[in-house]
């Protein structure tokens, strides 16, 4: 994937599914959402890996995922517990996806930028997570809630071109649908591509 951008001046990334995988945030997200509510006197034993299954059999898109499991689960009173707890993102978390570090080394004299939706607290602590703060030029995330700037929306390449005047950019990540249609609509070059840790070279 990396040899096919050296055509591209700025390299644009998603971040979910395409710089790491989602899915190694989730297990931690929630062991310790687990951990969280045992604490707090729930009987939640075993709730993390119910979430998980459930969330990889659904999709990322599932925005039912802890009302359904929490109700089978007789939890529905601490629906509104877990879901502030998943968002605030108040626990560690280091990912092992190397895909960043390798994305600075073949970069060159190419400008690296990142535009994700989501929470922003959320978001953040993933960034973090793959060592993002420093390699990126620029970094923009979309704010879940406000869909007018959510992707496939071009809000978030205009905010960068404002700032960075873009120079033959492409955007890179691992929807069709929704990075593909964030760079159809900003006018852009489009990679598709879904991370997987042995085939990102």
């Amino acid at each position: 994937m990396l040899r096919s951008l050296n055509q591209y001046s700025d390299w644009i990334f998603d971040l979910d599914n395409t710089l790491y995988s989602q899915e190694e945030y989730d297990l931690v997200a929630f062991h310790n959402l687990e951990v969280y509510l045992l604490k707090s006197g729930a009987c939640a034993q075993g709730v993390a890996d119910v979430l998980f299954r459930e969330k990889r059999t659904k999709g990322p898109f599932d925005n039912n995922l802890f009302n359904r499991v929490f109700d089978q689960y007789g939890l529905r009173d601490y629906t509104g517990i877990a879901i502030d707890y998943y968002r605030a993102a108040d626990f560690e978390f280091y990912s092992s996806s190397k895909m960043a570090e390798e994305i600075v080394r073949c970069s060159g004299s190419n400008r690296l930028f990142l535009v994700t939706n989501g929470h922003v607290k959320i978001q953040n602590k993933k960034i973090r997570a793959i060592r993002g703060l420093s390699m990126f030029d620029g970094i923009l995330i979309c704010p879940h809630g406000e869909k007018n700037k959510l992707k496939p929306s071009r809000w978030g390449f205009d905010e960068l071109d404002k700032k960075f005047s873009l120079r033959k950019p492409v955007y890179v990540g691992d929807s069709n649908k929704i990075d593909g249609g964030f760079a159809l609509n900003s006018g852009i070059e489009y990679i598709n591509y879904e991370f997987k840790d042995e085939d990102w070279r």
